[in-house]
């Protein structure tokens, strides 16, 4: 008998669909019967089979569907337009990672790589697992599929990984356990053995870090009622230096404290370096690299992050080789796209240099703008005979405002032009990550951009109850997530913009998945 597949197209959000369609099995709700006094009459002629069974029956036959394997899914289109068409390396990597921690799955992937047929299999999880994640993406690329999946296996995971602790594309081993780990403990009721260990840490293009995660079960996660984010109250980070000098992580606190401190007296950043594995004559595989991951609490226990790591050349900088011999050793690491949802752009050399000519261009117009003002304000300090002090300094602060702005304007300019150029000191990656908070923070929202479509999926698979969370405005891979879940699901979410605000309030009933593997307590 042929097997059914529900067919996608494209290779928008890889992930997502496999994490939605390897919990789709227990995704079955049983809608309880209406209160006999509000069924409407029905003729006994008119009623079907299904509707003359047994309550107890439907509730039999849905428990054997809850049983069956997963409904089989095939993606067509992967990449058809691309040069390079079908399925990464990472994304069939991530594949055998699934491979190991689930029992039953089946995958076939044609010739060319552009249609992928995948049948999933019974969570098992297990102990002492291992996977090599390769250095095309990030640790973070795979534990954001192996987090949701592994709490509904039938055993706890004790998984290791290999890789790339931190790049400048994927979610960071740090912020993951500062930032996601704590989350799933505090706001879905999954706290029992979760933890997160970095062995050592990599950067792109060698790799060679290493991490531990423990992952419990849970029966069922909790309802979620999140929507006071609070205010921040206190920052937290990591700078580490991983072969550079332990000098650049004091750099990259310096700059971000210079940012901080503005706002915020209790700002404190620790430092983390490495020296790289001089064993065996190792230390020459293991690239350099530094980066700075931030996190802000607030006041209801909300947890906004940002964190990026040094690009190769600005690693080779700072370790003192050459920039050129670090790139070509890079090898092909940095064709490979930075977001699934991501459209790629065929724009050249002109085109770039258009649209720096527009910046520039926009740049003095800000200028002139501001000058304007200032001969405004002096015409009417003339006018006046008697300014009182108050005006006066009102007036003063407002200069003293404008000044710091094209000051920042000046020196962001500048820090791109050094970006563009492959070469990023730890004073500017320090800068730009910390403006990133600062912009998260104004965002909104009780979580950041990047766990958006995590905190909406755990939405999605939790109790049959309403549930609710308030987020910033959504990101593209958000939206992909929400038509994904109702491709898959079922469940669709309800969507009231907050004008005051600037936030989205979203609510959803749950699919009522739960794990049959563990008792209830």
């Amino acid at each position: 008998m042929p097997t059914n597949y529900v067919n996608f197209k494209g290779a928008a959000d890889f992930r997502m669909r496999l994490i939605c369609a390897t919990l789709g099995s227990r995704a079955l709700r049983c809608v309880p019967a209406a209160p006999r006094r509000h069924r409407p009459f029905v003729a006994r002629q008119s009623r079907t089979s299904d509707e003359k069974a047994p309550r107890r029956r439907r509730r039999r036959h849905l428990t054997v569907a809850r049983s069956l394997p997963a409904t089989p899914r095939r993606i067509d289109d992967i990449r058809v337009n691309d040069q390079n068409p079908g399925v990464r390396d990472y994304e069939a990597s991530l594949l055998r990672l699934l491979d190991k921690l689930t029992n039953g799955m089946k995958v076939e992937i044609n010739e060319t790589g552009t249609t992928l047929k995948y049948k999933p299999g019974i969570v098992t999880g297990g102990r002492r697992i291992s996977h090599d994640c390769g250095t095309a993406r990030a640790i973070g690329y795979f534990l954001e599929v192996v987090i949701p999946i592994c709490l509904f296996a039938k055993k706890p995971v004790d998984l290791t990984l290999t890789g790339i602790t931190n790049d400048e594309t994927d979610v960071s081993v740090d912020t993951i356990r500062t930032v996601t780990l704590p989350m799933i403990k505090r706001q879905f009721g999954v706290d029992d053995g979760l933890a997160l260990t970095i062995v050592k840490r990599g950067v792109a293009p060698g790799g060679g870090g290493e991490i531990n995660i423990k992952l419990p079960i849970a029966k069922e996660l909790k309802n979620v009622d999140w929507t006071d984010e609070g205010m921040v109250k206190r920052v937290r980070g990591v700078a580490f230096t991983l072969r550079v000098s332990p000098q650049t992580g004091n750099r990259l606190v310096d700059a971000s404290r210079g940012v901080l401190n503005d706002f915020l007296p209790d700002v404190y950043i620790f430092t983390d370096h490495h020296p790289g594995d001089a064993k065996n004559g190792q230390r020459n595989k293991t690239s350099p690299g530094f980066g700075l991951s931030l996190v802000a609490e607030t006041t209801t226990g909300c947890l906004l992050s940002v964190d990026c790591a040094s690009t190769s050349g600005s690693a080779a900088k700072e370790a003192g080789h050459s920039i050129f011999q670090v790139d070509e050793n890079s090898g092909s690491s940095s064709d490979e796209d930075s977001d699934d949802y991501s459209q790629e752009s065929g724009s050249d050399d002109s085109d770039q240099e258009e649209e720096d000519d527009e910046g520039s261009d926009e740049d003095e117009e800000m200028e002139e703008e501001d000058d304007d003002e200032e001969k405004d304000e002096e015409e009417m300090d003339s006018d006046e005979d008697d300014p009182a002090a108050a005006e006066e300094a009102e007036r003063e602060r407002r200069r003293e405002e404008k000044e710091k702005r094209r000051e920042h304007r000046v020196e962001f300019k500048a820090r791109m032009e050094r970006a563009k150029g492959g070469v990023m000191v730890p004073e500017d990656l320090g800068k730009t990550i910390t403006e990133a908070l600062v912009a998260e923070i104004a965002r909104g929202g009780v979580c950041d951009s990047t766990h958006q479509p995590l905190v909406l999926l755990l939405m999605a698979i939790g109790p049959d109850m309403l549930t609710k969370a308030r987020l910033g405005p959504l990101t593209p891979r958000a939206i992909q997530t929400l038509r994904i879940i109702r491709a898959v699901l079922g469940v669709t979410f309800n969507l009231e913009e907050q004008p005051q605000t600037g936030t989205v309030m979203c609510m959803t009933v749950g699919a009522g998945i739960k794990n049959i593997a563990r008792r209830a307590t």
